[in-house]
This record gives structure tokens, C-alpha cells and sequence, in this order.
């Protein structure tokens, strides 16, 4: 075989095994937890790999409504 041909034949296979390369799934991580106003506050996210897809915390609506109507600014 030539050069070129041997050349373009590696690249072929290189994006055929690349194809076939398996993808990182996804993991939901909890993160902490407290205790807000009488009511239990998490965490959580959600990753592919090293990368950080989305994040959120869970707010109970008793941790809202058991909250103070005025407190001072820290």
C-alpha cells in the first residue's frame, strides 16, 4: 500500500474504534443535608464524567413556611 492509502486507512479505523468508544453515564451525587427551620434541606447533582450537568437543593415548603416574616440582615 501507499503513503496516502496506509495514511487514510489508519484514520478510518481510528474513527471507527472512537465511535465505538463507550460514553460516561450519567451519576446523580447527594450532596448535604440540614435542618432549616424545622424542615430538612438537601442537595444534590447530577454528572457525565468530570463534568457538572445541573445542581439543585430540595426546599421543603415546611422549611418556607416555618420561616421568620423579619430577620436581621447578616
Amino acid at each position: 500500500m501507499s503513503g496516502p492509502v496506509r495514511l487514510m486507512s489508519s484514520i478510518a479505523l481510528t474513527a471507527v474504534i472512537g465511535a465505538c468508544a463507550k460514553e460516561a453515564s450519567i451519576a446523580q451525587v447527594s450532596g448535604g443535608c440540614a435542618d432549616v427551620y424545622k424542615a430538612q434541606v438537601c442537595t444534590f447533582a447530577s454528572m457525565k464524567g468530570a463534568t457538572v450537568l445541573e445542581v439543585g437543593a430540595t426546599v421543603p415548603i415546611a422549611s418556607i413556611e416555618n420561616s421568620p416574616t423579619v430577620e436581621a440582615m447578616a
